[in-house]
């Protein structure tokens, strides 16, 4: 569940990409912002995520 200040980020990053902005300094400071209040610095990839189920 977000906070009501990461719905917010949300919010302004969806409408600044509406107005083709999302190459801007602005939209990148607010997109690192949102993601490392979500506690994650870095993607993670589960081990498991790149076998190929076989029949």
């Amino acid at each position: 569940m977000l906070t009501k200040e990461q719905w917010k980020m949300f919010y302004q990053l969806r409408c600044l990409k509406e107005q083709g902005k999302e190459d801007t300094e602005m939209f990148n400071n607010l997109a690192v912002k949102l993601w490392e209040t979500l506690g994650q610095n870095e993607p993670k990839v589960e081990k498991n995520s790149e076998k190929v189920i076989k029949k």
